[in-house]
C-alpha cells in the first residue's frame, strides 16, 4: 500500500472516529456523507469490500436529501443511529485493511520467503470480511422476519381476544 493511500486511510479513520455531534440539519449530514463517500470511492479500487459500505452510505445520503428536518426530529436521530452502526463496520474494515497492508508489506520485504502462505492469509482475511458483511445482512433479514412473525402473533392474539369478547357478549345476552 502506498504512503498516499495509507495517509488517506488514516485520515478516513480519524474522520469516521466521531460522527459530528453538531448536526443541526440534513445539509450538514449530507455534506459529511459526501466527503466520506469520496474517500471511500478513492479506496474502492484497492479494496472491493468498501464498495458495499459506499452503497449503504449512498442510500442514507439519498434518504437525507429527501426532506429537511431539525436536529430534534426523530427521523434524523434514527438516521444518525443507522450511520453510527455502519461506522462500526467501516472501522472493522479499516482494521482489516491495516492487517492486509501489514501482510502486503511482509510480501514486499520478504520476496525470498514463501509468499504462498502470505497470499493465502490475505485471501482468508478478504473472505472473512466478506463473510462478516454477509452475516450482518443475514442478521438484518432474520431480525426483519422475527419482527414480522412477532407482529403476526400479536395480530392473531388480538383476533382471538376479539372472538372471546364476541362470545362473552353473546353469553351475556342469553
Amino acid at each position: 500500500m502506498s504512503n498516499n493511500l495509507q495517509e488517506r486511510l488514516n485520515a478516513l479513520k480519524e474522520f469516521i472516529g466521531v460522527i459530528p455531534k453538531e448536526m443541526d440539519s440534513n445539509e450538514n449530514l449530507v455534506n459529511w456523507l459526501a466527503v466520506l463517500l469520496q474517500e471511500l470511492q478513492e479506496l474502492e479500487e484497492h479494496f472491493p469490500i468498501i464498495s458495499e459500505f459506499a452503497l449503504k452510505l449512498n442510500q442514507y445520503k439519498d434518504l437525507l436529501k429527501k426532506e429537511k428536518t431539525s436536529k430534534s426530529d426523530l427521523n434524523l436521530q434514527t438516521r444518525l443511529q443507522l450511520l453510527q452502526s455502519y461506522e462500526e463496520m467501516i472501522n472493522e474494515t479499516i482494521n482489516g485493511l491495516k492487517q492486509i497492508n501489514d501482510l502486503e508489506n511482509i510480501i514486499d520485504v520478504s520476496a525470498k520467503e514463501d509468499t504462498t502462505q502470505n497470499v493465502s492469509e490475505l485471501q482468508k482475511l478478504d473472505s472473512k470480511f466478506l463473510s462478516q458483511f454477509q452475516q450482518s445482512n443475514n442478521l438484518d433479514l432474520e431480525l426483519d422476519k422475527s419482527l414480522e412473525s412477532y407482529n403476526q402473533i400479536l395480530d392473531l392474539i388480538s383476533d382471538k381476544f376479539l372472538e372471546l369478547d364476541t362470545i362473552l357478549k353473546l353469553v351475556e345476552k342469553n
